[in-house]
């Protein structure tokens, strides 16, 4: 076997791939932040107004500080981040007026015209009876002797609309791409996320439509199921795009997919999410929040492994996770591989922006080198900085998976 034939028969030669482009990603975001400065509109102006507060704030924090105040970043991202997008997003009328085009106009005009193409008519019919519900609670809804009927006609009609349509809508397209050829399945996902979307938006308000008025259970659903549904749109588009990576690496033809593979990799990655969630809410110090995430994330990445491919081998489970095949005897960067450690992404994310918080702490104190110490007093500069020198070192991770593909060459 050729050296080129094991490298790329490994998979090697994608992850080298891979972190070559990460390293030229950083150089050209590092450019273009550098020529921010011969820019003057508003936007970039806010730009420059964020990174000085941020270089101030660096500026009377110590290294140890500074790793403390990442973790207080990550952990307001990701409140902002469900706040945004779930728990407050019923306060913007761009959302609701999506959500109500989703389910109140496209998806009836949808399953009309696939019932009269011949079809099933199921969704239309029960769209029909959905709409006999609410023509119903116009004329009982004065009714004081009626009034339990209509608490169950209204707790019907929320839960056909928010619950019953939306996750039926989201099977028949969910089975549609595990079931058709995998690189158009890969292409729909981004489409078939959409309507996760408005899945787990309207899951999310009949759990609150629903859910008793307790401040302990509120705090359950804002800091675990929140965050949880959250993300499950967007770990569909990676669980896809992982499968690819996957195939990429090993030239497989077709990966393995199933229903009980997606379920596993898109709630592993969410319960991942989570748990780093709540691990910063703890507000524990640096290194015990790292410690703690990359113990959740690596548990979930075994889960996933379990769950996905229907085994308990726990060896076998060790052997994929290290890059290695099931038999632990040579490298193989397949699917099982991807799959496992879309659950260190969160992981990957919070070391990344921990070393790149130190990177820019580091350059500003360069003030004991008189050839850079003008750099303090431009944000940009720094920042471009910190993204070259995370440039510098994706390019020597990538020299040392070249070495290990040479050794991996070697051996076979």
């Amino acid at each position: 076997m050729n050296s080129a034939t094991t490298a790329v028969s490994s998979g090697f030669d994608l992850l080298q791939n891979l972190t070559y482009g990460a390293a030229w990603l950083f150089i050209i975001l590092g450019f273009i932040t550098a020529i921010q400065t011969t820019n003057n509109s508003i936007h970039l102006t806010r730009f420059y107004y964020y990174l000085s507060c941020l270089q101030q704030k660096l500026q009377h924090l110590s290294f140890s500080e500074t790793l403390d105040f990442v973790c207080k970043a990550m952990k307001h991202a990701q409140t902002q981040l469900t706040s945004g997008l779930l728990t407050e997003a019923n306060q913007r009328a761009s959302v609701n007026f999506s959500v109500v085009m989703v389910l109140g106009v496209l998806l009836p005009i949808a399953a009309s015209i696939n019932a009269l193409a011949g079809g099933s008519p199921f969704l239309i019919q029960f769209y029909l009876g959905i709409f006999l519900i609410f023509a119903l609670l116009l004329f009982t809804g004065e009714i004081n002797w009626l009034e339990r009927l209509n608490q169950v006609f209204a707790f019907v009609s929320a839960f056909g609309v928010l619950v019953f349509i939306p996750v039926y809508v989201v099977r028949s397209f969910t089975h549609a791409i595990l079931t058709n050829s995998f690189n158009h399945s890969v292409i729909t996902s981004l489409l078939v996320a959409v309507f996760w979307y408005v899945t787990v938006f309207c899951l999310w308000q009949f759990i609150v439509f629903v859910a008793p008025k307790n401040k302990r259970l509120e705090a359950v659903l804002t800091r675990w199921i929140a965050p949880f549904l959250c993300v499950l749109p967007l770990a569909l588009i990676l669980a896809f795009f992982f499968l690819l990576l996957g195939k990429l690496a090993v030239f497989e033809q077709s990966p393995y997919r199933s229903w009980g593979m997606l379920i596993a990799v898109t709630s592993g990655f969410a319960l991942s999410y989570t748990l780093m969630y709540n691990i910063l809410l703890r507000s524990f110090p640096w290194w015990a929040t790292a410690v703690l995430i990359f113990i959740s994330s690596g548990a979930v990445s075994f889960f996933i492994y379990f769950a996905a491919y229907q085994t308990w081998d726990i060896n076998q489970a060790m052997n994929v996770f290290t890059g290695f095949g099931r038999d632990g005897f040579s490298v193989y960067l397949g699917p099982p591989f991807w799959m496992m450690h879309l659950a260190q992404i969160p992981f990957i994310l919070f070391m990344f922006l921990s070393l790149f918080m130190v990177l820019m702490k580091a350059l500003q104190q360069t003030t004991y080198l008189p050839a850079l110490a003008g750099i303090k007093t431009s944000p940009v500069i720094i920042t471009s900085l910190a993204l070259f020198f995370l440039s510098l070192l994706l390019f020597a991770l990538a020299v040392a998976v070249d070495i290990l593909v040479d050794v991996n060459v070697n051996v076979n």
